[in-house]
């Protein structure tokens, strides 16, 4: 990639032969024969070139790498490993082993509320719904607050009070995202928030639009 920017920087162009196109082969026969042109010569263009598409390239190029470094953090996000080499999209195989690796996280046996083990992961999920119904479903004594001590600690002043109540704007949303580590797990969509503030200036008016509906 860096030689090839070289020769576009330079305008460099390859110089017109005659002959064969290309000057070595490996000789195989059984259908796996490679051509390649070992010898290539270069020359400062004098041609008048379009400085506008020269621009233009500049700015899509830019814009693509910005893009790939996107897709990149997403890749990162989705699997929550640190390790994809750049431009190696996960295989089947990767998704094998992540596949793998979430049912080694999968409870297998649990004791029920009734201290009596369960197998299985239908009775598991069975076993934890009773625990936790039983648990938040039956009236539990409360201790009355004491205002007293909840004083003592930080309190929202009369002056905060409007703040809680004001509208959410663009600038305010723009500055809760990007508070936002670009390496913290992803949304339910699988975006993280490192993807959409490296395109902010692609989806950021969007953005701004649709938060406030759903805020």
């Amino acid at each position: 990639m860096a030689f090839n920017d070289c020769i576009r920087d330079c305008s460099l162009e390859d110089l017109s032969t005659s002959g064969r196109k290309f000057s070595w082969t490996n000789k195989h026969y059984d259908g796996s024969r490679v051509w390649s042109r070992l010898d290539r010569a270069m020359a400062i263009s004098t041609a008048p070139r379009d400085l506008n598409l020269l621009a233009e390239e500049v700015t899509l190029l830019a814009k693509l790498k910005t893009l790939k470094t996107a897709a990149l953090k997403m890749l990162h996000q989705r699997p929550k490993i640190q390790d994809i080499k750049l431009n190696d999209c996960p295989t089947s195989y990767f998704l094998a082993k992540m596949a793998k690796r979430r049912q080694q996280g999968i409870v297998g046996q649990i004791c029920d509320h009734h201290v009596v083990l369960v197998k299985g992961v239908d009775k598991v999920n069975i076993a934890f719904t009773e625990y936790y119904f039983e648990l938040f479903s039956k009236a539990q004594p409360v201790q009355e607050l004491d205002k007293g001590f909840i004083a003592m600690g930080a309190c929202l002043s009369s002056n905060d009070h409007p703040s809680l109540c004001a509208l959410v704007t663009p600038l305010k949303i723009k500055k809760a995202l990007f508070s936002i580590g670009d390496n913290k797990s992803p949304g339910h969509d699988g975006f993280s928030a490192g993807f959409f503030y490296t395109i902010w200036s692609v989806v950021g008016n969007e953005l701004t639009l649709c938060c406030p509906g759903i805020l």
